[in-house]
């Protein structure tokens, strides 16, 4: 496994920055391993799997995770605000960064082959998943 290192920038799009990354460094499985920082934006789309959510206020970035497949990212992000409000849900486009967002990445893309594919049940492009099996001859 390899990982990714990488600090965005104040007014960055937070989604827009982690996928251009990780789309630089050829990722293609991939799984946030950790990310701290600041927003003062955040765009999420609730567990209805329709409604979009707006929040501008300063606020610390207490939990971003996801994965990175070859075709497509999932990923969640929580925030709190300077009451300790939460705040968060699927990371959408639009969540700008204020001071920084530290943010590492797992990539085991030599091991896994990481895809998105329609399923019927949910009606999302779901995680499939294989192992990479090296040959011997």
């Amino acid at each position: 496994m390899k990982t990714l290192v990488f600090r965005i920038l104040p007014n960055q799009d937070l989604r827009r920055e982690i996928v251009a990354q990780a789309h630089h460094a050829n990722i293609t499985a991939g799984a946030i391993l950790t990310a701290v920082g600041c927003v003062n934006k955040a765009v999420v789309r609730i567990a209805d799997g329709k409604t979009e959510e707006t929040k501008i206020a300063d606020m610390e970035i207490v939990s971003l995770t996801g994965t990175i497949a070859k075709n497509g990212e999932h990923f969640h992000l929580l925030c709190v605000d300077s009451n300790h409000t939460p705040f968060g849900g699927h990371l959408k486009e639009g969540t700008i960064v204020s001071l920084t967002c530290e943010v590492v990445i797992a990539d085991f893309s030599d091991e896994w082959e990481l895809r998105r594919t329609a399923d019927p049940t949910t009606g999302y492009n779901e995680l499939t998943v294989s192992q990479i099996l090296e040959t011997t001859e």
